[in-house]
């Protein structure tokens, strides 16, 4: 059986339905993802992984005397929103520690992602099972 790992380049990503980066591709910028895929001898994507720059925003918050009028929150965003325009963002990631946080971004329309995070070093472990 023959394998082929290589970067995917971005015209050929919708390639990528049906793969675990199905619901992920569409939401990806070129200038800021590239997309790894491991084909069989005939083609078909048999492994994917995408390496992106992502923005993660923290510490979003209202003091209490402030909060539940909207007025700081949409300054914040509305400032917030010019930097990572400059800056060629499309989207960011950030938490929620409580439900109402959790609400108020759901209400922006963002998503939750049910995944656990890891940071996962480049040497030691990951660089004895990639060498060549």
């Amino acid at each position: 059986m023959s394998l082929k790992a290589r970067e995917l380049p971005p015209e050929e990503w919708s390639r990528l339905q049906g793969t675990d980066l199905d619901s992920t591709w569409p939401l990806l910028s070129p200038n800021r993802a590239t997309v790894i895929v491991v084909e069989n001898e005939d083609g078909l994507i048999v492994g994917t992984w995408a390496i992106l720059s992502i923005i993660h925003t923290e510490g979003l918050g209202v003091a209490p005397p402030y909060q539940h009028r909207g007025r700081v929150a949409r300054l914040l965003l509305r400032e917030g929103a010019k930097v990572m325009r400059r800056l060629g963002v499309t989207s960011f990631v950030t938490g929620a520690e409580t439900c109402e946080m959790a609400d108020y971004l759901d209400r922006m329309g963002g998503t939750e992602i049910p995944l656990r995070f890891f940071s996962v070093p480049i040497e030691g472990r990951l660089a004895r099972v990639t060498k060549e």
